[in-house]
Parts: C-alpha cells; sequence; structure tokens
C-alpha cells in the first residue's frame, strides 16, 4: 500500500481528507480510485489502513479502517549535524538519512563549507529538503518525518544540543590522533538521543576541533576507510541499523 503523511487536523472521526499534492498524486498518478486502500500517517506517531470513498478534483477523503503505532523507527534518536556540502550531495543526505532512520538533520554552515546559504533564500531551500524527507519517509515506511533545521555554525548547535544525551564529532584525522571513542562503546551507553558532527568537503577547522574538545565531544572512527563528507551519516546510521536490530535480531 502506498504510505502517506497527512496534518493531524484532516483525521477527523473515522475519515480523514487528503488535498494538496497528495491528493493529485493518489489520483493522476497512482490513478487510485473508491475501494483502494492506502496508509496515512500523522507524524506523532499514529497510522492508518484507510479506504478511498472518494476522488474529487482537488481532494481525496478516505475512511480509516484500522490503527497502529508501531512502525519502521531505530530505537534511538539519531541527530545527524551536517556541514553544508555542494550541489545536490545535500538531497542524497536527506533523503538516504531518513532512509536509513535519522529522527533529525542539522545542517550547519562549516568554517571550511564552499557552500553558504543566503539568508533571502534558506527558506526555500529549508523547505525543499522537508519535501524530499517527506517523500523519503513515506517510501521507507518511516512513522515519522526527520526534522530540517539550519544553524549558522557548530557552535550554534553545540548551544541548542546542550542537552542531548549523547554526542560524537565523525573525524578519521582526529580519532587517529587520540584516543578514539569507538563505536561499539558509544552505543552501548548511548541514551535515548545520539548526535555526531559531520564536516565539510574541506574537514573541520581548527577552532571547530578546539571547540568540540572544550565541550567535551570525542572524536570517533568509522574504519579505516575516508569517505565523503555526504556518506559519513550514512555509514554510521548503518552502523546503528546492524548494531539495534541486524545484531540483536530484531528485525521483525
Amino acid at each position: 500500500m502506498q504510505h502517506y503523511f497527512v496534518d493531524p487536523s484532516s483525521i477527523q472521526h473515522e475519515y480523514i481528507q487528503i488535498t494538496g499534492n497528495d491528493a493529485k498524486h493518489i489520483a493522476r498518478v497512482m490513478r487510485m480510485g473508491p475501494g483502494e486502500k492506502i496508509v496515512c500517517k500523522d507524524n506523532q506517531g499514529r497510522a492508518f489502513v484507510t479506504e478511498i470513498e472518494s476522488v474529487e478534483e482537488k481532494s481525496v477523503h478516505v475512511k480509516i479502517i484500522s490503527e497502529w503505532t508501531e512502525g519502521a523507527e531505530l530505537p534511538v534518536n539519531i541527530i545527524a549535524a551536517q556541514a553544508l556540502i555542494k550541489g545536490e550531495k545535500m538531497d542524497t543526505v536527506v533523503q538516504k538519512a531518513t532512509e536509513l532512520g535519522a529522527a533529525a538533520i542539522y545542517f550547519y554552515e562549516g568554517e571550511h563549507s564552499v557552500v553558504k546559504w543566503d539568508a533571502n533564500k534558506r527558506q526555500k531551500k529549508i523547505d525543499r529538503l522537508n519535501r524530499i524527507a517527506k517523500e523519503a519517509a513515506e517510501q521507507s515506511e518511516r512513522m515519522y518525518i526527520p526534522e530540517i533545521v539550519y544553524f549558522s555554525s557548530a557552535r550554534e548547535v553545540i548551544e541548542h544540543t546542550a542537552s542531548v544525551g549523547s554526542r560524537i564529532v565523525l573525524s578519521e584525522a582526529e580519532a587517529r590522533a587520540e584516543l578514539p571513542a569507538k563505536l561499539p562503546e558509544v552505543f552501548s551507553r548511548c541514551p535515548e538521543t545520539l548526535l555526531a558532527f559531520i564536516g565539510p568537503e574541506g574537514g573541520f577547522s581548527r577552532n571547530e576541533l578546539d571547540l568540540f574538545e572544550e565541550q567535551h565531544i570525542p572524536a570517533t572512527s568509522l574504519g579505516k576507510r575516508i569517505v565523503r563528507s555526504e556518506t559519513a551519516s550514512l555509514l554510521l546510521l548503518g552502523a546503528v541499523t546492524y548494531y539495534y536490530e541486524i545484531q540483536e535480531g530484531n528485525i521483525q
């Protein structure tokens, strides 16, 4: 069945009204009609199996058949704090990190980031990334759409996430230069939320690395190979999936 996120306010008793691009997708792309079933989710942890009752020009009306609250979410909240990177690479990070279970993606302007977001165009970019996250969450049957947030610097991310249970820096160079925090150890003592800082193509600046050290945020290695910035969060999420789900057999 196709999955769609809907505004909670559109859920009225046993009926849901779907409008906008999703209604167009159901009617024109999927060419679905009365009697066919789809899954609607409220992005608050509830999912509904529904049956289409009518397809109109600008809306689709469905009736709720059943409800569930279990979904394809990781047992820990992973936040990818990703420095701004070039072009479509950010689209890839959002799409794939969503598919792999990220709870949120924080974009920040690293001191070595080549890309800078113009303040006048920033919201438009965030809106576009939110659409990518929504589509990826629907495709991967997530219960929640990851939150996309912009920060002006790594320091601002640190200040905003002071209460986060565990924070790490994904930096191969720094991990080699000091005693790194090994991922299995990080996972074993991880509380509900883990935030990982990822640098831009040019890596972290010395100022940023000093800041992480001052804040006692350890460097962590993802392995022997050097990966691109857009690959780091995906490798981390893959490791999380293996540690918490595959290794433990929690894949049902």
